[in-house]
């Protein structure tokens, strides 16, 4: 098996193939921010949360920090491009696992075997200070799409026979100064590693929400995530979810994903009226759990 049922998503339904991957030294997923009042899991494979794999001891994106308020399933690195003479592929970090016929696919990112995630600090007192650091708490990684066997076995990743060979350095930031502790900035820097071109190249995050306290409704079964809503504000670049009517009153939190920049700045013509450095680059796609007609 290892193909959730319907009503089975969360940490009572693993999928075989995430308990295997997860064992292995080559995968770090023991690292979340915890300085400010977001407590965001972040792996070395390109994966934000666990899929309440963890749950209850290590927090998906609980916020605020102890209040068992979580906010997302799981969410991964996506990127697409045209490689010279072949059409477009995706490598992608994490997707729905219901929605693929083999629950191993989609889960394309690996790293080598014995590197873990680095956690520098810019904080004097702490065990991790780093000159090098850009926060209170810095996550740092390295992974690829490059690799069709898993580093260190024998397991093949399926669907990927034509990685695009990127190679992906990831920083997260954390602060808890009283302004900045609700939000963790991502960076990728990501690195074309083959030996031709790529073109038209999209990198965006898949995000699968929901937003729900986890200490009235444990996270089980399809009742626990058909309760949100979700939106994008154009002018923020931003989209969101939240609790529609899951746990009224004792979930008002969001949780928003906005793009930030980027480095060079690509626009599909002239820099548009009004300063928008992004241009029309910039969409929002959201579907339904286990849709696939889209």
């Amino acid at each position: 098996g290892g193909h959730c049922p319907v009503a089975g998503r969360g940490s009572f339904c693993v999928p075989k193939f995430e308990t295997v991957r997860r064992m292995l030294p080559t995968f770090d997923e023991s690292k979340f921010t915890n300085v400010g009042s977001i407590r965001l899991t972040v792996s070395n494979f390109g994966t934000l949360g666990h899929g309440f794999n963890k749950w209850p001891f290590q927090p998906n994106c609980e916020y605020p920090a102890g209040s068992g308020i979580e906010h997302i399933f799981e969410g991964g690195l996506w990127v697409g491009a045209f490689a010279a003479g072949t059409g477009p592929h995706v490598s992608t970090a994490a997707v729905d696992v219901s929605s693929v016929r083999d629950v191993a696919a989609g889960f394309e990112y690996t790293n080598a075997v014995g590197t873990r995630t680095e956690e520098r600090s810019s904080l004097a007192d702490s065990r991790f200070f780093s000159p090098d650091a850009v926060s209170h708490q810095d996550f740092v990684a390295d992974f690829t799409d490059s690799n069709r066997v898993i580093p260190g076995t024998s397991v093949t990743i399926p669907e990927h026979d034509v990685p695009l060979k990127l190679g992906v350095h990831m920083e997260t930031y954390a602060w808890n100064f009283s302004f900045a502790e609700n939000f963790v900035v991502l960076n990728y820097t990501i690195t074309n590693d083959n030996s031709v071109a790529l073109d038209s190249v999209y990198v965006g995050l898949w995000i699968d929400m929901v937003v729900r306290n986890t200490n009235l409704s444990p996270p089980r079964g399809s009742a626990f995530f058909n309760r949100g809503g979700n939106g994008y504000v154009d002018s923020l670049r931003m989209c969101y979810e939240f609790d529609v009517n899951g746990d009224p009153g004792f979930t008002d939190s969001y949780l928003g994903l906005a793009v930030l920049g980027s480095d060079p700045i690509q626009y599909f013509g002239p820099k548009p009226a009004g300063g928008d450095s992004l241009g029309a680059r910039v969409t929002f796609n959201s579907w339904q759990f286990r849709n696939t007609t889209d």
